[in-house]
């Protein structure tokens, strides 16, 4: 008997936190989404007031609905469903969007994103185009369905206009502009064709994060920038860009790439070398576009690569070959942006003659000359 009124006690006390956690998951997102969203009222307001045009227009009868953002934050080991947990939601602290009114009528809209703030004001002609007026449409209906809406970047580079989010029941919901409403599951298939390959995707966007975050992020300004130097003067496209006719030199460092990646054997590494060069001779594979290949020089060396490399290792430098596809890329257009920054000066844009000063000062910092 002891051990059944102890049995039934755990039981009870497990219905108590399950039903607890139920409860109180919705009540507590929607305070700090409140917060959020009266944070993000609160810059919009500050941003309006000091903008040169709006800012005249703005008084005491301007109001501004704000609608926040929020990137999906799923990891490897999150089962994507229609019940899936709130705590996915990630508030995105950099990006948010608002409707501004004037006596109750569209006066204008603003955008805040990692640039800074962007706002116009609504004109006869704006009236009838997407931005404003779907997302004017759309909050006007989602505000019947739930006093929560907000905006998820599902991924980080896809924009998807002409949908909302909003809570129903203590699970997400999606409204499109034709009043359409999709659970989760029902959307993710709908947008990217299955949720195995969102979540597919998601990884890789995770990839990215991880990498960008150890390789190129720092605190310090100076570290972050020294990170991105470093990271172009060890890449061959540097060097095939700046040394182009030293062919070995980065024929040698495009290998060295490779063998961080495999750790290829002294004999992969003879073969590679021999049968790429090759390749500059009469007959080589010359570049296709469109076509799928590994390009060395507009030579298409992919065949050469997979006659030596074993499938999984082709598979594993082709994973490998992406992440520093992406580290160049990102390294290339923050310190191209450091230095667009000097020399512009405040402009919104930079002459050619600029343009080639900007590709000087860059060579100089990665090559040191």
């Amino acid at each position: 008997m002891k051990n059944k009124k102890y049995l039934n006690t755990i039981v009870y006390c497990l219905l108590i936190c399950i039903c607890s956690n139920g409860l109180h998951a919705q009540p507590d997102f929607e305070k700090t989404y409140n917060e959020h969203k009266s944070t993000l009222k609160d810059s919009m307001v500050n941003a309006v007031k000091r903008d040169s045009y709006m800012g005249k227009e703005y008084d005491e009868t301007c109001t501004i609905d704000a609608l926040p953002y929020y990137d999906f934050d799923i990891n490897d080991q999150t089962s994507v469903t229609d019940s899936i947990s709130l705590t996915v939601l990630a508030f995105n602290n950099f990006s948010g969007y608002a409707l501004i009114k004037k006596k109750n009528e569209l006066f204008g809209y603003g955008e805040k994103s990692y640039g800074g703030y962007s706002l116009d004001l609504i004109t006869e002609f704006d009236s009838r185009e997407l931005k404003p007026g779907t997302r004017l449409r759309l909050m006007q209906a989602v505000e019947k369905l739930s006093p929560t809406y907000f905006v998820i970047h599902f991924l980080p580079y896809d924009y998807i206009p002409g949908f909302i989010e909003f809570l129903s029941e203590n699970r997400i919901k999606i409204l499109d502009s034709n009043k359409h409403v999709y659970t989760i599951t029902q959307f993710l298939c709908h947008r990217y064709g299955s949720v195995q390959k969102y979540v597919e995707l998601s990884q890789k966007e995770a990839t990215k994060k991880m990498l960008y975050s150890t390789k190129i992020a720092a605190t310090d300004p100076d570290t972050q920038l020294n990170n991105c130097i470093k990271i172009l003067r060890s890449s061959y496209r540097t060097f095939s860009i700046y040394e182009p006719n030293d062919t070995a030199k980065v024929l040698t460092v495009f290998l060295t790439e490779m063998d961080s990646i495999l750790k290829l054997n002294k004999c992969q590494q003879q073969l590679l070398y021999q049968k790429i060069m090759m390749q500059f001779s009469p007959g080589g594979r010359k570049y296709i576009p469109g076509s799928d290949g590994i390009y060395f020089y507009g030579f298409n060396i992919k065949p050469v690569i997979t006659s030596i490399l074993t499938e999984k290792e082709f598979a594993l430098y082709q994973q490998g070959r992406n992440n520093y596809n992406y580290l160049y890329s990102s390294a290339n257009d923050y310190l191209r942006g450091y230095f667009m920054e000097k020399v512009r000066k405040g402009k919104w844009s930079v002459t050619k003659e600029e343009r080639e000063i900007i590709d000087v000062m860059m060579k100089k910092a990665i090559l040191g000359n």
